[in-house]
C-alpha cells in the first residue's frame, strides 16, 4: 500500500470509528469483504471500543483486527511502519504531541474534506482544545478518540492510618511521600521512563508548578532556568519514595503497581481512577 493510499484509509476509518461510537452508522455493508488492521494503545477507551466492534462489523461488513499495545511500544511500531511505508497497520492511534510531527513528515493526510462530507461528524461535538490539538497549519490530521486530564490519586486507608490529609503544596506532597514509605509500601509511584508518554508527560506539570515554561515570548528555550532546575530536582526527590524500577515505568506499569497496593499515591491520567476501583483487578478497590 502506498503512503498516500495508507493515509487516505487512515482518515476514512477514523471517521467510521467515530460514527460507530456515535451509534449512527448508515454504511450498511458498504465495506463487505474489507479487513483492516488497527494498532491501538492499551487503554480503557480501547477496551470499550472493542466491546462494540461486533456491532460495527455487522453494520459495515468490515472485519477489524485490533492490536493493543503499551504506549511506548505502539509509538515505536507506528513510526517504524510509517517510515518504511509498510502496510502492516491501516489505522493507528497516536499521541497529541505526535500529530504535527507526523503531518510534517507526510505520514498523515488531512481529514477536513471527509469531515465536511460526513453527516455523522459534527466538529462542534468535540471539546475545542482536543480538536485543535489535532491540527497542523490549519488542517485537521486526526480526530480525538479519548481525552483526559491528570490528577493526584491516593490511598485513603493509608492516609488515614498515617494521620495525613491530602497534600495541598509540592512540599507537602514530597513530605507525605516520605512518611508513607514503609516496608513494602512506597509513598508514590510515577512513570519516570524515558519518552513523551512517560517522564515527558509528568515533568511539564512540575515545571509549570514552579512557574516555568518551555519557551519565552521570543520562542527562546528557557526550560533549563531555575524553575526547570527546581522541577527536575523535585521529580528526582519524589523518585526516592517510588518502587524499585520506577525509572523505567510507563503508564501500564504504574497502573499495575497501584492496583497491587505497592504505592500510596500516583499522579497520572484521570482514567486510572476507574481501573483502581475494579475489584476483580485491583487489590485497593473501595
Amino acid at each position: 500500500m502506498t503512503k498516500s493510499r495508507k493515509c487516505l484509509v487512515l482518515g476514512v476509518i477514523l471517521l467510521l470509528i467515530c460514527m460507530m461510537t456515535a451509534g449512527n452508522i448508515s454504511a450498511a455493508k458498504k465495506f463487505e469483504g474489507v479487513t483492516i488492521n488497527v494498532a491501538m494503545q492499551s487503554h480503557n477507551a480501547t477496551k470499550a471500543l472493542i466491546g462494540i466492534l461486533p456491532e460495527f462489523e455487522k453494520a459495515t461488513g468490515m472485519k477489524v483486527n485490533v492490536d493493543q499495545l503499551p504506549q511506548a511500544e505502539l509509538a515505536k511500531k507506528a513510526e517504524a511502519s510509517f517510515a518504511a511505508r509498510a502496510d502492516n497497520y491501516d489505522v493507528v492511534t497516536i499521541l497529541i504531541v505526535s500529530v504535527s510531527r507526523y503531518a510534517r513528515a507526510g505520514w498523515l493526510a488531512p481529514l477536513d474534506k471527509y469531515i465536511k462530507k460526513s453527516s455523522d461528524i459534527n466538529i462542534k461535538d468535540f471539546v475545542p482544545g482536543f480538536i485543535n490539538s489535532q491540527k497542523y497549519q490549519g488542517k485537521t490530521y486526526a480526530l480525538p478518540f479519548y481525552g483526559e486530564s491528570s490528577c493526584l490519586m491516593y490511598r485513603k486507608d493509608l492516609f488515614k492510618e498515617a494521620g495525613l490529609t491530602v497534600p495541598q503544596t509540592m512540599d507537602e506532597l514530597l513530605a507525605d511521600a516520605a512518611k508513607l514509605t514503609k516496608g513494602d509500601t512506597y509513598g508514590i509511584v510515577l512513570k519516570a521512563g524515558r519518552g513523551q508518554a512517560s517522564n515527558g508527560y509528568l515533568w511539564p506539570m512540575f515545571l509549570r508548578s514552579y512557574g516555568g515554561d518551555y519557551f519565552n515570548k521570543g520562542n527562546k528555550p528557557v526550560f533549563n532556568n531555575k524553575a526547570g532546575q527546581k522541577a527536575t530536582q523535585f521529580f528526582a526527590d519524589l523518585m526516592k519514595y517510588s518502587p524499585p524500577g520506577a525509572v523505567n515505568m510507563g503508564w501500564n506499569e504504574v497502573q499495575v503497581s497501584m492496583e497491587q497496593g505497592q504505592a500510596a499515591m500516583t499522579i497520572d491520567a484521570t482514567n486510572f481512577a476507574q481501573a483502581f476501583e475494579v475489584s476483580d483487578m485491583s487489590k485497593v478497590a473501595g
